[in-house]
């Protein structure tokens, strides 16, 4: 039978929820991927906070692999 669906490698990753933070006081306003990392990114909330982040790595490795 060709119609073998399961298998996993082909299949796009679920979109939904990966990581949150809790690094902010106040809400988010912006939000920034970095063009020297695909895998950092910035934040910065109404209070000023700037924050860098990274893509947690069992993320990145379930994209890659």
């Amino acid at each position: 039978d060709d119609d073998d669906d399961d298998d996993d490698t082909t299949k796009p990753q679920p979109n939904g929820i990966i990581k949150t933070y809790e690094e902010h006081e106040d809400s988010v306003y912006a939000v920034e991927w970095s063009t020297a990392d695909p895998w950092l990114f910035a934040s910065v909330s109404y209070d000023g906070r700037f924050i860098l982040n990274h893509v947690p790595r069992e993320t990145k490795f379930a994209i890659l692999l």
